[in-house]
């Protein structure tokens, strides 16, 4: 088979600019002075996936002995109704995402989810208030999750979209472990496991008021953050 030198130059060509669109994706991401409103999406996003990772993970694994230290007497059934709270919290966003806006659903479930951890923290003495704030706070942060999957994808520009996706979700990942870790040291305290959470979530939900723009309808091809709207 006899290759065509046009082709050969075509294919070389296309590989080049593939390798330039990559290249400049993360140079827009990590180069100072590139694309501010770019780095500074960015640097929101990491926040908003550590904090967020963060109390997901770390009430969902340690939810079983947060609720045998309260003293439930069963902590077991407590930590299934606690995930079936999942339902509602998903059921809700996908109405909720096209209607009050990705930012503002993004932002009012993590505040409402850190108000939800801290009623669950203080309500310790009731068995119901424990199990109801802690579907609530479950039920925000799966509406948090929605709304930050489609901020994050919709933040990054195609040329930059891979690598910026990447870099969030390994400081959601750094989130996770840390909760980990955290939640071990703080078992004995319940308070303190669940007051560190709350805190941390409205951290995450408070930065995310930084975050430029909306996206909720403007087409995939104008979400870069030069072109959202303000």
């Amino acid at each position: 088979m006899i290759n065509n030198p046009e082709d050969e130059i075509g294919r070389g060509s296309e590989s080049s600019s593939t390798q330039d669109q990559r290249d400049g994706g993360v140079m827009r991401i990590l180069c100072p002075g590139n694309d501010a409103r770019l780095q500074r999406a960015t640097i929101v996003l990491v926040v908003v996936w550590f904090t967020l990772s963060y109390g997901t993970f770390g009430v969902a694994t340690w939810n079983n002995q947060v609720f045998a230290d309260i003293g439930l007497s069963n902590p077991y059934l407590c930590s299934v109704i606690y995930s079936l709270s999942d339902l509602p919290g998903n059921v809700a966003s996908i109405f909720l995402v096209e209607q009050v806006g990705r930012k503002p659903l993004l932002s009012a479930s993590m505040v409402l989810a850190a108000v939800a951890a801290s009623v669950f923290a203080l309500g310790s003495g009731s068995g119901a208030a424990v199990v109801v704030s802690g579907c609530l706070f479950n039920a925000f942060i799966t509406c948090g999750w929605n709304a930050l999957d489609v901020v994050s994808t919709e933040a990054f520009p195609t040329a930059a979209r891979v690598s910026g996706m990447g870099l969030v979700s390994a400081a959601g990942t750094l989130g996770s472990i840390g909760a980990q870790f955290a939640n071990g040291s703080l078992e004995g305290n319940v308070f303190l496991l669940l007051a560190v959470t709350s805190g941390l979530t409205l951290v995450g939900g408070l930065a995310s008021f930084l975050l430029p723009g909306e996206t909720l309808g403007v087409s995939l091809d104008g979400t870069t953050p030069d072109r959202a709207v303000p």
